[in-house]
């Protein structure tokens, strides 16, 4: 994951000689903020300890507060704030000017407001609202609820299982910690969930969206969890577990593109026009993930599907136009049920044409054998090799295949040889009958 400003790089300075501070004692609740006077520059003010702090900043040079430990509300000013918690559970509003919010200890609520903001929500049960502007917001080791708002925001829940709504921008959120519950809202959005924890829904939204997940992560959303809208899917493998698979697919109507990792896969395209990328591993991919379930729109979608390394499976699926590229090993290639091109690459290759649109075959190295379904129209190229083309009753044209076998005409001997042999069955039975 890129690096981020990370909230606690700078927290709780030193109360050194010659800083400017005041002491506030506590104050009914009932009463309005207290305002500090606007002509105090950049003042640093302390709160007592099991008071109940109204506070209202107004310094355009931002101040630094400390509330200490009773429940509390500030308002910061149109400067920069730096303003700490402590203990209690607060309410604190960053105002504007590019603030620095610390919920400390207690179940707080945090609003930065106008301006790039900071909200740590630290230990306890917090709310973190990033306002309009470039915020990061960090929750803490509890059930945190983190809102970003308008802007390009970083989000990180922490450790537990948190809620997270981006809102409007281009976000970063880090969900690799805990079982969060995912909403990135518009814009064209980060989100990582490639950690040990499984997410409970990640949901990406509109725009243009990539989703980093681990193998372990995309098991359990299937299983037990949803993905939605999300466009780009990267499977970050397991360094610790190379071999292990996943099983993956995008939104049902999505344009988007899945990547495999080095062990086994089983990855599923949408009804949008998918890319799929096996990468290494023995995988298995499907065009559509409901190949008995197509529609005008998956007439039109444009899948490229590429095993990579490894002895692949792919299936083209029901609808639209395919691209399928084995790569290296001895792979297994069916086409859809349209248009295709496919290309078998390295290894002894099986590839199947059963498509009623325009098909094209290039077997590439290796002893290839390569099928068309009876009525099928094509063009095959077997590349190098010893291959061998199986056709229907249409003959598809060819170019450097070395042997030619009309499957259709040795299908109709043997049709007739099987009809031969059970008429001389009945033609012994009645001359026995007969006696």
């Amino acid at each position: 994951m890129p690096a981020r400003r990370s909230p606690s790089a700078a927290r709780r300075p030193g109360r050194r000689p010659g800083r400017q501070r005041s002491t506030l004692v506590a104050l009914p609740a009932a009463l309005a903020l207290l305002a500090l006077p606007a002509t105090v520059p950049a003042a640093t003010i302390f709160g007592t300890p099991s008071s109940d702090l109204r506070l209202k900043a107004t310094s355009p040079a931002g101040d630094t507060i400390y509330t200490d430990g009773g429940h509390d509300v500030v308002q910061g000013g149109p400067g920069p704030d730096v303003i700490y918690g402590e203990g209690g559970h607060d309410r604190i509003f960053g105002g504007g000017g590019n603030d620095r919010l610390d919920g400390g200890s207690g179940t707080d609520q945090l609003a930065g407001q106008d301006g790039d903001d900071t909200l740590t929500g630290d230990v306890g049960a917090d709310r973190l609202d990033g306002g309009a502007g470039n915020d990061v917001l960090q929750g803490g080791p509890d059930l945190d609820r983190l809102v970003g708002g308008p802007g390009d925001d970083q989000l990180d829940g922490g450790s537990a299982s948190d809620q997270i709504v981006a809102g409007d921008g281009n976000d970063t959120i880090d969900a690799t910690r805990g079982q969060d519950v995912v909403d990135a809202g518009p814009g064209d959005d980060t989100i990582y969930a490639n950690g040990p924890n499984m997410a409970k829904k990640l949901d990406c939204g509109d725009g243009n969206d990539v989703l980093h997940v681990s193998p372990a992560t995309v098991v359990g959303l299937r299983e037990r969890g949803r993905i939605i809208d999300c466009e780009q899917l990267v499977v970050a493998p397991l360094a610790a577990d190379p071999l292990r698979g996943v099983h993956i697919s995008t939104s049902d109507w999505a344009d988007g593109t899945v990547t495999g990792s080095a062990g086994n896969d089983e990855l599923y395209g949408g009804h949008g026009s998918n890319t799929i990328l096996g990468l290494g591993g023995d995988d298995i991919i499907f065009g559509d993930n409901r190949p008995d379930n197509g529609g005008p729109k998956a007439r039109h979608q444009r899948d490229v599907l590429r095993g990579g390394d490894g002895n692949d499976t792919i299936y083209g699926g029901r609808n639209g136009t395919k691209t399928i590229y084995g790569g290296a090993g001895d792979d297994y290639l069916q086409g859809g049920f349209d248009a295709n091109v496919v290309r078998g690459e390295g290894g002894a290759d099986t590839i199947r044409l059963v498509g009623n649109g325009r098909n094209r075959a290039y077997g590439g190295e290796g002893d290839d054998t390569i099928q068309t379904a009876t009525k099928i129209r094509a063009f095959v190229d077997c590349g190098p090799g010893n291959d061998v083309v199986r056709y229907g009753s249409v003959k598809p044209r060819t170019r450097n295949c070395e042997r030619k076998i009309d499957a259709w005409a040795a299908h109709k001997r043997k049709l007739r040889a099987a009809n031969e042999a059970r008429n001389a069955a009945k033609r012994k039975a009645r001359r026995r009958a007969q006696g």
